[in-house]
């Protein structure tokens, strides 16, 4: 999962808070539209719980911890990627994944 910007921001925040939670206040610093970028993580499956503290201040708490799976190590820049290269394999596209296999020789 690739987070950026705001929602990255604002889940480091929550992460590292723990269980004591971020106020609105804290969030509305980051982004004025804090309750859509919490919106847009609950949709990618981050569980956080809001909690009212008093009037018009909220807690908001990340319940869950976030484990983030590693992207793909990138090929080391300056790697012959040419033709040349490339003809003694088929490349397939998985996603952002890209598989080379061998091609059947004839």
């Amino acid at each position: 999962m690739n987070l950026t910007g705001q929602k990255k921001q604002i889940l480091d925040m929550l992460s590292e808070a723990g269980d004591e939670g971020v106020t609105n206040r804290d969030l509305n610093l980051v982004a004025f539209r804090y309750s859509a970028r919490i919106d847009d993580l609950k949709k990618k499956g981050f569980d956080i719980r809001s909690k009212r503290v008093k009037g018009s201040l909220w807690r908001f708490i990340l319940v869950r911890p976030v484990l983030v799976t590693p992207q793909a190590p990138k090929p080391p820049p300056g790697k012959p990627t040419g033709p040349a290269q490339q003809s003694l394999f088929e490349i397939t596209h998985f996603g952002e994944a890209t598989l080379y296999a061998p091609k059947e020789q004839t």
